[in-house]
């Protein structure tokens, strides 16, 4: 009996492009003082549009860059802080 391993080649080459991607960002953090930031939404914030959610985004980008937000009328900019 033949056995037959569909999509190896595929799978390892994906392997290597995430080790070499940890490995990148493990080095620019531990030597040049970088930070990652995944892009992933922070649904924990209950948003209730796109554009709630494009702000939050942002406002984790400025808040990790250490700059000040200029908050809109009517617009909280604040972090979230928990329950």
């Amino acid at each position: 009996m033949k056995v037959r391993f569909v999509g190896t080649k595929n799978r390892t080459a994906l392997w290597y492009v995430g080790a070499f991607y940890k490995r990148i960002v493990h080095e620019t953090t531990k030597t040049a003082g970088g930070s990652t930031f995944p892009p992933v939404m922070a649904l924990y914030t209950r948003p209730n549009s796109v554009q709630n959610m494009v702000d939050q985004s942002v406002m984790r980008i400025i808040h990790l860059l250490d700059m000040k937000a200029v908050e809109r009328e009517g617009e909280g900019g604040a972090r979230w802080t928990g329950f």
